[in-house]
C-alpha cells in the first residue's frame, strides 16, 4: 500500500515485495534529513512487519501502539519503531523524461524520544531511522520524491539486476558521487 495516488512508489513497493518473496516494504514519507538519519514515517502505508521484523502476529502485536492520529480530531494511528539493523531503501523515479531507481543500503538505527524537536508532528506513526551514510543537502538536492520504500536485509543485487532488465538506471543514494553525477547529469540537460 501506497498513498496520495503514488503510482511510481507502488511500482517500487510492487517490485521490493516480489524481489523479498512476498515481505511487504515499510513505504514512507522522507520526513526529516539530518547529519545522522533520514526519518522514513507515513500515517497509514506502513506494513507493520517492520515492527519486529517478523511475519508473525505474536512477535509484531507487542511492538505496535494504537495512539491518537495528529491530523484531524478523530481516529488513531498504528505505529511503531522499526527496529535496528541492515535495509535497503528504493524509489522509483522520473526525471527529464527518463527513470531512474534510486536505492541505497542503510542501517536503522535505535529511535529516541520523538516527542520534541522536528519529529514531533506525526510521532505516533510507524517510523524509521535509516543512516545512510551521506549529507543531507546532498540528498534532498537529489531526492526524486517525498517517498521511499524500505526493505529490511540487503537485496541491492536483486534490484539492479531488475533494473539492468528494465533498461532503468540506479542512482545510489547511499553514495555522494552517485547523486552528485545524478544532479550534474539533470543541470546539463537543462543548460
Amino acid at each position: 500500500m501506497v498513498c496520495e495516488g503514488d503510482v511510481k512508489g507502488l511500482v517500487t513497493s510492487v517490485l521490493m515485495t516480489n524481489i523479498a518473496g512476498g515481505v511487504p516494504p515499510m513505504f514512507g514519507d522522507l520526513k526529516y534529513v539530518c547529519d545522522e538519519y533520514l526519518l522514513l514515517s507515513n500515517c497509514g502505508g506502513s506494513s507493520v512487519y517492520y515492527a519486529a521484523n517478523s511475519p508473525h502476529v505474536s512477535d509484531v502485536l507487542p511492538h505496535v501502539a494504537l495512539r491518537p492520529q495528529c491530523q484531524g480530531a478523530a481516529g488513531c494511528a498504528v505505529g511503531y519503531r522499526a527496529k535496528p539493523g541492515t535495509v535497503t531503501l528504493a524509489r522509483l523515479i522520473r526525471a527529464k523524461g527518463a527513470y531512474y531507481m534510486q536505492l541505497g543500503l542503510g542501517q536503522i538505527r535505535e529511535a529516541k524520544d520523538m516527542a520534541q524537536g522536528p519529529c514531533s508532528w506525526g510521532q505516533t506513526w510507524p517510523s524509521a531511522r535509516v543512516d545512510l551514510g551521506v549529507s543531507p543537502d546532498v540528498l534532498l538536492s537529489a531526492a526524486g520524491s517525498n517517498h521511499y520504500s524500505m526493505l529490511a536485509g540487503d537485496h541491492i543485487a536483486e534490484l539492479l539486476h531488475a533494473c539492468r532488465q528494465m533498461g532503468v538506471a540506479v542512482v545510489r543514494i547511499d553514495s555522494e558521487t552517485s547523486m552528485c553525477d545524478f544532479i550534474d547529469e539533470l543541470g546539463q540537460v537543462n543548460g
